[in-house]
């Protein structure tokens, strides 16, 4: 289990102090109390981060769990938007001092003052994502699958999860989709030949840009590089999300689903969330295009990135209508790698 907790905390070498203790208390939880955690173990993020338009961590993850939900897709373990207290996050001085007067308050005059003030450090919020057993990183499995072996049922499960991952990935936007961050579970025969196999995306902190890469690195899709991302995409996936990706209406209603978990968060910024959603309805155009016209994975990331935006305009007789604008990005980034 790992934990990932860093609530604006001061500086980069006080965060990632607070990281390492957190990681540390978990890996003890997880030996002294193994039972407690078999099937409800969590991972709990709240890192403030710049990268996607100062939005926090926590925000992407749950972003990414709902459009999981919403498109079927399965890969992503549920997360939640959650507020939680502990020690061993960051408080200021004055916020520990108070929760301390309030304990040695509560336990003289139980009775008072115990029935009437909060107990314990203020909650902070942030995402709790359920933890999967019995995996490892793709980069590892991968290299340890006998290809050669495996049925053509394995195959096919792979490629029609490997390509709900395309999709997901594509349409959020991720930009640290690399081999480490998805996880692969395997079940093996008596022979010691994987018969069955199950995809995890977990890691997706870093999704949901309100712009294209455009500077210095492009941010690729490391499973880009896989052989099974030259495969045309299946029948099964394109029949699976097309009719809700094809569907304008389907997609401002995920966009609906997004905002109640964006506007969550106290910094919440409605014209660089309608930004944000513009780089996913751009990635939408072109997931629509790459299903119709039965192309690879590796041809939908070599599409042109586009973002767009909504427009709203005045009637004549006092109303409003919307209109779409596609807007393509014309800048690379230096370090290109398509």
């Amino acid at each position: 289990m790992s934990m990932s907790v860093s609530l604006k905390l001061g500086n980069t070498s006080q965060r990632l102090s607070y990281q390492i203790c957190i990681q540390l208390i978990c890996s003890f939880f997880c030996v002294l109390f193994p039972n407690t955690i078999q099937d409800s173990c969590y991972i709990f993020r709240g890192i403030h981060c710049r990268s996607c338009g100062s939005r926090c961590v926590y925000l992407p993850n749950t972003g990414a769990s709902s459009v999981d939900d919403f498109l079927a897709l399965n890969l992503v373990p549920v997360t939640k938007v959650v507020k939680l207290s502990s020690p061993a996050f960051h408080y200021s001085r004055m916020s520990r001092l108070t929760a301390e007067a309030v304990r040695k308050a509560s336990d003289k005059f139980p009775d008072s003052l115990g029935r009437r003030l909060r107990q314990g450090l203020p909650p902070k919020i942030g995402s709790m994502q359920t933890f999967v057993h019995g995996c490892k990183d793709a980069a590892i499995v991968m290299k340890r699958i006998p290809w050669d072996k495996v049925s053509d049922a394995f195959k096919s499960s792979f490629q029609h999860q490997f390509e709900r991952l395309v999709v997901l990935d594509y349409l959020i936007r991720n930009t640290d989709r690399n081999m480490d961050n998805w996880l692969i579970k395997t079940e093996e025969g008596a022979d010691g030949i994987p018969t069955s196999i199950r995809i995890y995306a977990i890691d997706n902190g870093l999704a949901f840009p309100f712009k294209h890469p455009d500077n210095w690195r492009a941010y690729p899709y490391h499973w880009a590089y896989l052989a099974q991302a030259k495969l045309p995409f299946s029948e099964e996936t394109a029949n699976a999300l097309l009719p809700v990706l094809g569907d304008d209406d389907r997609v401002e209603e995920l966009i609906n689903i997004l905002y109640e978990v964006f506007q969550l968060d106290g910094g919440f910024d409605r014209a660089l969330f309608n930004k944000q959603m513009g780089v996913l309805r751009g990635q939408v155009v072109n997931v629509r295009e790459a299903l119709r016209k039965r192309c690879s994975p590796l041809q939908l990331v070599k599409m042109p990135n586009a973002a767009v935006m909504i427009q709203k305009h005045r009637t004549p007789g006092g109303g409003s209508k919307k209109s779409y604008r596609q807007i393509v990005a014309k800048r690379l980034p230096f370090f290109t790698n398509w």
